[in-house]
């Protein structure tokens, strides 16, 4: 192979050598540190691992067995998000006051009725679900049932 003959052309050619070889080692090292965390030891979702990257929901309408699903975290998500993100919900206002009407078209039956109400971790939420923000590996139970 012939070699350039001009001294600029080697400095050139060697530059983007090494210029590509910081971009290539920095894309591989980023990719790297962006891996998912191993699971932590004991925690289940229907028998499984739950990821730290992700959220486990459970849904029970006391008619069956639950719906259990495992859905990815992201930064600032609520109970409701994670609900939303999961299946058919209709909600009354936004935000921090939001008032979940119904789960997959099972509305709440008011005061005297069973009406949907959730834990967060074994924890009843005692704020709305659209102002109760989840952290990677918590477990979230939504149950159609008399009022606690």
């Amino acid at each position: 192979m012939n070699e350039p003959r001009d001294p600029s052309v080697r400095l050139v050619c060697a530059f983007s050598a090494v210029l590509l070889g910081l971009i290539a080692w920095y894309g591989w090292a980023n990719v790297r540190s962006q891996a998912p965390a191993a699971p932590r030891g004991g925690d289940t979702v229907a028998n499984g691992p739950v990821a730290l990257e992700s959220v486990a929901l459970e849904i029970d309408a006391g008619a069956g067995p639950p719906v259990v699903r495992e859905i990815p975290w992201r930064a600032g998500m609520t109970a409701l998000d994670q609900l939303k993100q999961a299946t058919q919900v209709e909600v009354l206002h936004g935000g921090s006051s939001a008032f979940l009407r119904s789960i997959g078209g099972l509305d709440n039956q008011g005061a005297a009725g069973r009406n949907w109400q959730f834990w967060v971790n074994g924890r009843f939420g005692e704020a709305s679900a659209g102002a109760t923000p989840l952290a990677p590996g918590d477990r979230v139970l939504w149950r159609f049932a008399l009022s606690e």
